[in-house]
């Protein structure tokens, strides 16, 4: 049980004072047993038996200082010392317990309750209910037996329980998959088992293995009127005026958040923000998305994903009021995009924002633009989101939308202009006639656009393009 030489080496001397009740003859000679043992196996204790007569600073200060000292105090608890250390004795009997009961209670006061320094010891199991209740919440010791003494020798020198391994490296497996139901006829028409989108919107892939509806890859093939069908609001055959053929421009697109709705800078993140969710969850989303291959299928999985998400907030539809509370209009829409059917142009919204939104602030958009290609949020019998029709009109493919909406009106792209602001109107900077960074804020696109216009204000975009 006695430290080596070479442990001694290494380890300093712990100082242990006891603190304890005389309540007999015998009590005080297992107790003083007790501190031999200590110091036999190599720790000081401090001890009033140790004391030649009394101690020249008076018993009150010497027991103050060994508490002062010590690293750890041993408890021995007894009916006799709880007593006294309640202060509950008669007068002139037990003063010394009672003076150090109130140092310990304090020191433990100061530490709020955190300090491992004061031991409960105890002679006989019956004793436990003595044990002072600020001493309650630790592991008491009862040394009447070889292992019990070195359970809390143990633990006085920091040796007690198991030293943990080293922790070894991961061994990572891939997560299991399910397979989709299928059906009899399924199996008998392999055409029929085909991803429900795919089938709604067109095939992923066509003949010449290109992608031809890309949410990042500019179109090389001239762009289907189904695009337009399918991913945007109906031409409704607006009344405007007749602008001729040879116009320098005659298609005008406008991004929506951060353009034409003020205080924001992506619809999505709005919702997020007011669902509280945590900003890791949906940061991390987007970064899978610009860090992949940033195909459609990936940017219908990323809006997948956060409808999901929004569904299982309870997201519904009359909280988007709430959402678009401290939005605004920018200055003059309605009337700049009057002027502009007034004068003959093609009107449109090529956004990646949501078109819940949209209907907060301008409800009247379908009579104002003619085309409104955005992420569309549907909502079950109970007003509960219930599903996401992805736009493949974002980030490069807006210039896909602003292609189609050119080639359904026999105009080129060089008598088309694109308005916008953020990072995702990167990719169509260039590939309109003109563009126009309305407010100039996201740097690789205000660089890129040909006009800046820092005025919240409508006409002033409008003026460069009659």
């Amino acid at each position: 049980m006695a430290l080596s030489r070479e442990q001694g080496l290494h380890m300093s001397t712990p100082i242990l004072f006891i603190s304890y009740s005389h309540d007999s003859d015998e009590h005080r000679k297992r107790v003083l047993g007790l501190s031999e043992r200590l110091r036999a196996d190599g720790i000081n204790t401090l001890l009033d038996q140790y004391v030649n007569g009394s101690p020249q600073q008076g018993w009150p200060r010497w027991m103050l200082d060994q508490l002062d000292r010590a690293g750890f105090v041993l408890v021995v608890c007894t009916e006799t010392y709880y007593r006294r250390f309640r202060g509950h004795e008669v007068p002139d009997k037990g003063r010394g317990v009672d003076w150090e009961g109130a140092m310990m209670t304090q020191e433990i006061y100061q530490s709020r309750s955190t300090t491992l320094k004061f031991i409960p010891v105890l002679f006989s199991r019956d004793d436990e209910r003595f044990i002072p209740e600020p001493l309650r919440a630790g592991t008491y010791y009862l040394p009447t037996s070889l292992q019990a003494y070195q359970d809390l020798y143990d633990f006085v020198l920091g040796q007690a329980g198991v030293e943990p391994r080293t922790i070894g490296g991961l061994k990572p497996k891939a997560r299991a998959k399910g397979a989709p139901l299928t059906f009899d006829e399924e199996r008998t028409n392999p055409a029929a088992a085909a991803d429900p989108i795919d089938k709604r919107r067109g095939p992923i892939v066509d003949d010449s293995g290109r992608n031809p509806v890309p949410g990042q890859e500019p179109l090389d093939v001239p762009a289907p009127a189904q695009f337009l069908q399918e991913f945007a609001t109906p031409a409704l055959q607006l009344p405007r005026g007749n602008r001729p053929k040879e116009a320098k421009f005659r298609v005008i697109a406008f991004d929506l958040d951060g353009t034409l709705l003020r205080g924001l800078d992506f619809s999505w993140t709005l919702v997020w923000q007011y669902l509280k969710v945590p900003e890791a969850i949906w940061k991390e989303r987007m970064r899978i998305y610009l860090t992949g291959k940033r195909t459609f299928q990936d940017y219908q999985l990323w809006c997948d994903s956060a409808y999901r998400h929004f569904r299982r907030e309870g997201l519904k539809r009359e909280q988007f009021r709430e959402i678009a509370s401290n939005i605004r209009l920018t200055v003059n829409l309605k009337r700049a995009v009057q002027i502009l059917r007034d004068e003959g142009f093609i009107v449109a919204i090529i956004s990646g924002g949501i078109d819940s939104l949209l209907k907060e602030m301008i409800p009247d958009a379908p009579s104002l633009f003619d085309y409104i290609c955005i992420n569309r949020l549907h909502f079950d019998d109970k007003d509960y989101v219930s599903g996401v029709d992805a736009t493949p009109f974002d980030f490069a493919g807006k210039a896909t939308g602003l292609e189609a909406i050119c080639q359904a009106h026999r105009v080129t792209m060089e008598q088309s202009v694109f308005v916008g602001e953020g990072f995702n109107d990167e990719a169509i900077a260039g590939r309109a006639g003109l563009t126009i960074a309305y407010p100039p804020k996201a740097d690789g696109f205000k660089w890129a656009a040909g006009i800046q216009v820092e005025t919240d204000d409508l006409i002033e975009v409008i003026n460069h393009v009659l």
